[in-house]
C-alpha cells in the first residue's frame, strides 16, 4: 500500500516506490490546480490495482474547493483499465 499526502512526491521517489509494487494507492485530489493529472501520473508510474480518492473535500474553505473527480476516475479507466478506483463519500468507511 502506498499512501500520499497533499504535499506530493518528487518523481525519483515514485520511480523508487515503483520497484515494490503496491495493490493499493491512496491518493489526494486536494492542493494543487493541476492534481487530477499528478494523480494520474501517480497511477500510471506505480501501476496499483485499486486506487482510493482521498481529501478531495472542501477542507479547508474558503482556500479549498471540493475537487470533481470524475475526470480523474475517466483518466485512469482510459489510460490504466486494469486499475480499479474507488471514490468515497465523505465519512465513508471501507473495509479492505
Amino acid at each position: 500500500m502506498h499512501h500520499f499526502g497533499s504535499a506530493g512526491s518528487p518523481p525519483g521517489e515514485l520511480q523508487r516506490l515503483a520497484a515494490r509494487p503496491a495493490d493499493l494507492l491512496l491518493v489526494p485530489l486536494q492542493g494543487h490546480t493541476h492534481i487530477c493529472s499528478i494523480a494520474l501520473e501517480y497511477v500510471r508510474v506505480l501501476k496499483p490495482r485499486l486506487v482510493i480518492a482521498h481529501h478531495q473535500d472542501d477542507f479547508y474553505p474558503p482556500l479549498s474547493t471540493y475537487v470533481d473527480v470524475a475526470p480523474f476516475v475517466a483518466r485512469v479507466k482510459e489510460q490504466c483499465p486494469a486499475t480499479e478506483v474507488r471514490v468515497m463519500d465523505i465519512n465513508e468507511e471501507i473495509t479492505l
